[in-house]
């Protein structure tokens, strides 16, 4: 027979445990609910998502400093404005060049002298050819086109430090993948060492060699590795999303490594 103690001791381990398993779905309601609500949806239904998926292969700093340069789309879209000032500053210089303009009219109602009377329905037409020359615009070209420039070198200067913030950015995700990926090992081996200890001390619980507090703290310590090693999961999984957004390949098509 067990001491009343014992009986005490589990049955508020009991009311411990179930007052944690309802704050624990407490939260995975909001926690769906937050998830929903981030994707724009009135409502959705949630399965479990089974094993989680290997993790991809640890990728090298150059190649995701390499991802993101290529990818992302604050980039992109500083050197398409530097392509456009570009072009707009070859279009400004042209005015230094001279312009021909080649211009005809035809009209099919009109005078035309044909003896001693008119014909208005004769066709009518004229062609001219007009040519600029511009020899002095008070430097209007020479000032445009130094504006563009301005805008050139205001462009390269901000892609520049966008692209410092990225690289830096890509740094630090993978700090962080690395980090969380040997945590995720750490969290694994506490769970089977945990789960060892419980065993033992179920078997010693069984033939009255340990007592229930020894079997508690038992499976304290190993609920509590498994709580973390879930943490360790989700931090590993963040951790990776992390690094694809920073890359610009958290989508699939836009050429990264699987499993971003």
């Amino acid at each position: 027979l067990r001491q009343p103690s014992e009986k005490a001791r589990a049955e508020a381990d009991v009311a411990t445990a179930e007052v944690v398993r309802i704050e624990a779905l407490a939260s995975l309601d909001v926690a769906r609910a937050e998830f929903v609500n981030a994707l724009g949806l009135s409502d959705a239904a949630f399965r479990p998502a089974g094993q989680e998926p290997e993790p991809p292969a640890r990728v090298a700093e150059p190649e995701a400093v390499a991802l993101a340069l290529q990818n992302r789309p604050e980039l992109r879209a500083l050197e398409l404005q530097r392509r456009a000032l570009t072009e707009r500053k070859r279009s400004v210089n042209a005015g230094h060049y001279p312009r021909i303009e080649a211009i005809g009219a035809v009209q099919s109602r009109g005078q035309f002298l044909g003896g001693e009377e008119y014909d208005f329905a004769a066709n009518n037409w004229n062609v001219a050819v007009i040519a600029h020359l511009p020899i002095f615009q008070g430097y209007l070209i020479k000032e445009q086109a130094n504006a563009v420039q301005a805008e050139i070198h205001a462009i390269e200067s901000g892609r520049e430090a966008v692209r410092q913030a990225v690289v830096l950015e890509v740094k630090r995700a993978l700090a962080r993948v690395r980090s969380a990926d040997e945590a995720a090992k750490a969290a694994q081996k506490a769970v089977d060492a945990a789960k060892i200890a419980l065993d033992t001390s179920e078997g010693r619980y069984r033939t009255g060699l340990a007592t229930l507090l020894e079997l508690t703290d038992a499976q304290g310590v190993y609920i509590s590795a498994l709580s973390a090693a879930v943490r360790a999961s989700y931090n590993r999984r963040f951790a990776r999303a992390a690094l694809g957004i920073a890359t610009g390949t958290i989508g699939e098509g836009r050429g990264g490594p699987a499993g971003f």
